[in-house]
């Protein structure tokens, strides 16, 4: 197969042949995308006072929605409404082939790589990705929108941990499977090196996601007055020794929509999307299952 070409990087093709589940060898592309574009590679990049950010392939203002805490202003979110003027409903993305499918694993990877390289430039403050999982999430879930991929959802685990998940159907076979994106997925691992920016295809309407992750204890903690539940979580000594990280609840890009009409994001400063809507996320396996029975095409934006 031809290589996949990402603005100017062009990035070797994955080799997809057949309905087989896989991960992303994050490494390699990581030496290739540092190769190409003469930069330092992701573990050697350190953060600079007001720093020159060239992304290379998606406006910062789009590219970061949330930083820290602070979500940015109205109009960032604006192209949004757009997408889902007319999307009511979950859906999957319709997947012509298989080199289609290569096509759209290594742009939802490099969106990802992107989002790490930038952020480890212009924040001091955090050890990134330690901690991170929510807003990092948020940020990959809220660029692919924007970017077209309808069927994003932010998927969270009641395990303490946030990540992102594409749904689709093979248009010729019908075959059903998810693009997962772990933007954090380098903190999840204690007896080996985890990959950074952990992108996988899994085939099948469910799937498991292990790593060392587990949860300590629940513990309970006065906040702002009004007692609440605090997940403590902890890394395992067996390596994917813990917990199934497949997301309880999503949030999809109507949802999004809906809070950007009634202004939410003028006046709320969300630290992670799923303190935004406790009440309102949805439930996952319930979710999922109207996503396939809706797939739909998706007009995504592949080079900005």
């Amino acid at each position: 197969m031809d290589d996949v070409v990402i603005k100017d990087v062009r990035l070797p093709s994955l080799g997809i042949i057949s309905p087989v589940s896989f991960s992303v060898n994050s490494s390699l592309y990581e030496q290739t995308i540092a190769e190409q574009i003469g930069e330092l590679s992701l573990p050697d990049i350190v953060c600079v006072r007001n720093p020159t950010i060239k992304t290379r392939f998606w406006e910062l203002d789009r590219h970061f929605f949330f930083n820290n805490e602070c979500p940015r202003e109205h109009a960032a979110f604006e192209s949004i409404i757009d997408r889902f003027s007319e999307q009511t409903k979950p859906c999957s993305m319709f997947v012509r082939d298989f080199a289609d499918l290569d096509e759209l694993v290594l742009l939802s990877y490099f969106v990802a790589h992107e989002h790490y390289a930038t952020y480890k430039r212009i924040n001091s403050g955090t050890d990134f990705p330690n901690k991170c999982c929510g807003y990092a999430a948020s940020n990959i879930f809220c660029t692919l929108l924007d970017m077209g991929f309808s069927n994003a959802v932010y998927a969270d685990s009641n395990k303490g941990h946030s990540y992102v998940a594409l749904p689709f159907v093979m248009r010729d076979s019908g075959e059903k499977g998810f693009i997962v994106i772990d933007p954090t997925s380098d903190q999840m691992w204690k007896n080996i090196h985890g990959p950074r920016n952990h992108t996988f295809v899994i085939f099948g309407d469910e799937f498991e996601y292990k790593t060392d992750w587990i949860i300590e204890k629940d513990v309970e903690k006065v906040i702002d007055g009004e007692k609440c539940e605090v997940i403590v979580v902890e890394l395992s000594d067996n390596v994917a020794g813990g917990a199934d990280l497949f997301p309880d609840k999503v949030i999809d890009g109507n949802l999004i929509k809906n809070k950007i009409e009634e202004g939410f994001f003028d006046y709320i400063a969300p630290k992670i999307l799923d303190s935004l809507y406790k009440k309102e996320l949805l439930d996952a396996k319930e979710y999922f299952k109207s996503a396939f029975e809706n797939p739909v095409n998706v007009d995504v934006a592949f080079a900005e």
